[in-house]
């Protein structure tokens, strides 16, 4: 597929050429920063490559360490500069990741040992938060879970059910949480969105407005295993993660969630936003469009985190298995 400022065209798009015409400066991209691109056996370069190209027909492969190698047919059209054909981007190919352990992604350490690694997105904007209600209200405390939105309302919760309140909650979602404290149940995860979508998950039950379909895979799921979390956003993305398995609603969140289990081991916690998803595991730390602040903030942490919630903004709380967390603006 080609992608224009304002034209799509399909790989098998037919086009004259012009004589005389610069070759066109464009742009292949496999979505995989670093994968090689290699053309009928010549190597061009990493992903994503900028170039100019003779038109024509290419097959183009794309290859990385670790990943199965994927071609993709494009047609360069003389008339199209300033393009970005999108390629087919490597599947990862977890049985070689599982058995050499020799193929996973560059990145960097928590002072553990930690690995974490992924892709990062731009953020700006003034944040606010839970800063002062964690530092104030609950010092010393070991924290369970938290969730946040971009202009701060949120909520942590500390030991089995007890929590701070930042802002203004839905009002269905501050009745299930005193209800929850009341009856004495322990709160497993919270999660609030942008545009106040939520869920508390408690015990082997949960309350809140989530995408269709989530409600009813978490009551079949739940029969399996426990439920670790629930994530989505407000595009209607969602993911389950139980004691047992995982399911995604999305095919791209799934695959990602896929390569961060054979680099990393099994995930303990997910969270996804309207653009990035972060998967923690046993051993490290995936992500997938994450503002750049929050990665530069989990390097401050000594020990593998437990989980880590952002916002797209580029707020962040992560915290490990001591309860010990860190909460950035």
């Amino acid at each position: 597929m080609l992608l224009g400022r304002s034209t799509v065209l399909s790989a098998q798009a037919s086009f004259d050429f012009v004589p005389g015409r610069d070759n066109p400066e464009v742009t292949f991209d496999a979505r995989l920063n670093g994968a090689r691109i290699y053309n009928n056996g010549i190597y061009w370069g990493t992903s994503p490559l900028k170039r100019k190209t003779v038109p024509g027909s290419y097959a183009l492969k794309v290859e990385l360490d670790g990943y199965k190698s994927a071609i993709t047919k494009v047609q360069v059209l003389p008339t199209a500069p300033e393009c970005t054909y999108v390629l087919n981007t490597p599947v990862a190919d977890t049985k070689e990741v599982a058995n050499t352990g020799k193929n996973r992604p560059q990145g960097k350490k928590l002072a553990d040992g930690t690995e974490y690694s992924g892709s990062t997105t731009k953020a700006s904007g003034n944040l606010v938060g839970l800063s002062k209600e964690l530092k104030n209200y609950f010092s010393g405390k070991t924290i369970r879970t938290g969730t946040m939105r971009e202009d701060g309302v949120g909520v942590a919760v500390f030991g089995n059910n007890d929590y701070v309140i930042s802002g203004t909650l839905p009002g269905s979602m501050s009745e299930y949480l005193a209800k929850v404290k009341q009856d004495g149940l322990k709160i497993k995860d919270v999660l609030l969105t942008s545009k106040y979508n939520n869920v508390i998950t408690q015990n082997d039950g949960w309350s809140g407005i989530y995408p269709r379909g989530c409600h009813e895979k978490m009551l079949e799921m739940r029969d399996n295993a426990r439920l670790i979390t629930v994530a989505f956003n407000d595009n209607g993305d969602y993911i389950i993660l139980s004691e047992k398995e995982w399911y995604s609603s999305s095919s791209k969140y799934n695959k990602i969630l896929e390569e961060a289990v054979s680099f990393y081991g099994k995930a303990l916690h997910v969270h996804i936003t309207n653009k990035g998803i972060v998967v923690t595991c046993d051993k490290g730390v995936y992500y997938n469009n994450v503002p750049e602040i929050v990665i530069e903030k989990l390097a401050n942490m000594n020990n593998r985190p437990v989980a880590v919630k952002f916002t797209d903004a580029g707020s962040c709380l992560m915290y490990d298995a001591s309860g010990k967390y860190e909460y950035f603006l």
